[in-house]
């Protein structure tokens, strides 16, 4: 090897090992993100979703408009035509946050179940 050529892979070495020092100690000698996950994450089976209609209707010969899906939580009418509108009538707020304190939300709930509105928890007072 030339000599040239030995002090370039040497200087690349030895930025490597600047750049290593530069880490959290920690972080040095990690061989993957999971040295630093929660131990219980590791044990998390990976969620497996359902069949779409079209696969089951290849594997079973058919149409895909003669299956039903009932798995997934999935429903074969649809979304209610109120949950339609109500979606439309959301999304012209949708770039807004929404009121931290759930001040609607409490009024609503209170005169649904017929109690004062500071009688509703408010997610801000559990912290």
């Amino acid at each position: 090897m030339c000599k040239s050529r030995r002090k370039s892979k040497n200087k690349k070495r030895k930025a490597a090992r600047l750049e290593t020092w530069r880490l959290p100690f920690n972080l040095r000698h990690m061989a993957s993100i999971w040295d630093l996950a929660n131990p219980q994450l590791r044990d998390v089976t990976v969620y497996e979703p359902g069949k779409p209609i079209e696969e089951t209707a290849r594997e079973l010969g058919t149409e895909a408009d003669a299956i039903i899906k009932l798995a997934s939580n999935e429903n074969p009418l649809g979304p209610s035509p109120k949950a339609i509108e109500a979606m439309r009538a959301a999304l012209s707020n949708a770039h807004l946050y929404p009121d931290g304190t759930g001040f609607y939300l409490r009024k609503a709930v209170a005169a649904k179940l017929g109690l004062a509105p500071e009688n509703v928890i408010s997610r801000q007072w559990l912290k």
